[in-house]
């Protein structure tokens, strides 16, 4: 008996690392969707529909900006200061704010919480990870206290006093990438966005630039100022980031600038400078942010699907933007050349890819494109009855494809059709942006857990590509 007990004992289930992450994530967002119900958190000190709560708490923990309530005018100060928090820790990742929370309360940090901080840190090791998070909560105070500075006299400008508060607060959901703002609308356009902004060169830019810098990603920040900004003393990670970073800035810019140039709707009336700066704004927000300056629905349908590939790929890793990431679209793309060149490795410069990481990339990107697949079927089924969004005449699939990109990649941009979701409809956008924050591959290892290397080595088996 005894001895049954203790090998019953012995089999206790053991939390990996990603099991920490998610469960942390989960739990993060639950606390916050309880608080964001309390009357205490609406302007009109009435109780909040849970599900519009959770829905908000979870766009706020995956640094998404869908909100099915206009945050300004629904939530009260300390339901806009919960959404923050919500945002800072979705932005900084949770096991980076209980590292926080460990250091300061001076508690020791064992091996097993450092290699969940690692995992979550995409580190290749634990070692020096406590390190990394100081370095990281360092440069994010610095980066958005800039953002904040920056932002204050614009926002005063315009909104008095209460602008100090909203240009803290854009300040951390722009390099948190989150795409939450506190600008009330109009009835008729409650969800406004930048949109009275699109024409400030300063307000216009700062959040650029904060978008920019979060979704390069720490550790790519951290190797640009430890390399004195040189280029060539960066890693390969670093170099490969930001030349796919400003590349896909760049043409998605020109490309923007060309398709929307002559849309009275969005850009067409506007003089050079400001469709030049709208449309790079466009482009970088379409990638991770979620911010707009012009109204995302009414943009031509090759815009939508420009949108479409720029969110898909989104930004970097370890950042605090989604998508597949633009190191994935990088190894991809230099895989398809080392097929069409008859290369059997993949190679970059004087450096050789593993296969591991190239499986790895064609996984992250298959999947990506599954779990959009399957939420543009799932809203396609959940809202055919919809009266109130059918009647907005928002219902089309190239809207409905285009809000289900942006839902897993955590960017935000809604054509407008995320207010009018059913009940369905709005857990299925939750489950995609959980999936796209956390990252496939920490949902695979609950299901996959690769206990043992491979120590055989079968035969290759032939199959017949293309």
């Amino acid at each position: 008996m005894k001895e049954e007990f203790g090998n019953h004992k012995s089999k206790r289930i053991r939390l990996r690392p990603a099991h920490t992450i998610i469960c942390g994530f989960v739990g993060v967002i639950l606390i916050g969707a309880f608080l964001l119900c309390l009357p205490i958190s609406s302007s009109a000190r009435e109780w909040t529909n849970f599900t519009d709560a959770l829905f908000t708490a979870v766009s706020a923990v995956c640094v998404t900006g869908y909100t099915v309530v206009p945050v300004a005018v629904h939530y009260s100060g300390f339901g806009q200061a919960v959404l923050l928090l919500l945002i800072q820790t979705g932005g900084l990742g949770f096991m980076t704010v209980t590292t926080l929370i460990m250091l300061i309360i001076r508690k020791r940090i064992s091996y097993k919480s450092r290699l969940a901080i690692s995992d979550s840190l995409s580190s290749d090791t634990p070692k020096g990870v406590i390190k990394l998070v100081i370095k990281i909560l360092i440069t994010t105070g610095i980066i958005e206290g800039a953002g904040f500075i920056l932002l204050m006299p614009a926002l005063c400008r315009d909104n008095g006093a209460i602008g100090i508060w909203q240009s803290l607060f854009l300040s951390v959901s722009a390099f948190c990438n989150a795409g939450f703002d506190l600008f009330a609308g109009t009835p008729g356009m409650p969800y406004i966005s930048l949109i009275n902004y699109k024409s400030d060169v300063l307000v216009t830019l700062t959040v650029a630039f904060l978008i920019i810098l979060g979704g390069l990603g720490f550790t790519v920040i951290a190797d640009i100022i430890n390399s004195k900004f040189n280029f060539k003393k960066l890693s390969l990670h670093s170099k490969i980031a930001l030349c796919v970073t400003c590349g896909l800035i760049i043409v998605g810019t020109l490309c923007f600038l060309w398709l929307e140039y002559t849309n009275p709707l969005t850009i067409g009336n506007d003089g050079g400078g400001v469709k030049l700066m709208a449309s790079f704004f466009q482009s970088v927000t379409a990638r991770t942010a979620g911010f707009s300056s012009i109204d995302q629905g009414a943009m031509r349908t090759p815009s939508k699907l420009l949108n479409d590939i720029l969110m898909f790929i989104g930004a970097s890793p370890c950042s605090t933007g989604g998508g597949i990431k633009t190191t994935t679209l990088a190894v991809i793309a230099l895989a398809v050349i080392s097929v069409f060149k008859g290369r059997e490795n993949v190679t970059v410069g004087r450096h050789t890819v593993s296969r591991r990481n190239v499986a790895k990339a064609a996984a992250l990107a298959t999947l990506g494109l599954l779990v959009v697949i399957l939420l543009t079927f799932t809203l396609l089924l959940t809202e055919q009855n919809n009266a109130q969004l059918i009647e907005s005449g928002l219902f089309t699939f190239e809207n409905v494809l285009h809000d289900a990109f942006s839902a897993f990649a955590t960017t935000g941009l809604t054509t407008g059709i995320v207010p009018y979701l059913s009940v369905g409809g709005k857990y299925a956008v939750m489950i995609a942006m959980l999936f796209g924050r956390v990252g496939l591959m920490n949902f695979g290892l609950l299901f996959f857990t690769g206990r043992e290397p491979e120590i055989i080595k079968y035969p290759e088996g032939n199959i017949t590509i293309g």
